[in-house]
């Protein structure tokens, strides 16, 4: 008899970094995020406006490269390959639904999830 191994890692982040330039002033927005998210786990990321949300979820879609740390998405280190590998691999491996922009207006929700990114 095989059981499903429910406890797979699927996303996995070890030490991320990220921040922004503004002017002279440098903006610290992730600072060394751990985070272990398994296969069939559900997962509400809330916060104040600000705190990183949007930029965590972009470093983890390979939209944004950190500036340390690393980001497996089921066992594949996403930043070890390049930009066009890379974009294959979210191509076939992540969905990734946008929160204000990058919709069709013309299009149902379902079938806006269906275009590829």
């Amino acid at each position: 008899m095989h059981l499903a191994r429910v406890s797979e890692v699927m996303i996995e982040t070890r030490d991320l970094h990220r921040s922004y330039q503004i002017g002279k002033k440098l903006i610290k927005v992730l600072h060394g995020i751990d985070l272990s998210i398994r296969k069939g786990e559900k997962v509400f990321l809330c916060g104040p406006s600000g705190a990183g949300k949007t930029t965590l979820l972009y470093t983890l879609a390979g939209l944004e490269k950190p500036e340390l740390g690393s980001v497996h998405i089921a066992g594949t280190d996403l930043y070890s390959m390049g930009r066009k590998a890379q974009a294959a691999f979210r191509n076939r491996s992540i969905g990734y639904v946008f929160q204000n922009y990058h919709l069709l207006p013309e299009l149902t929700a379902v079938e806006n999830v269906a275009v590829p990114g």
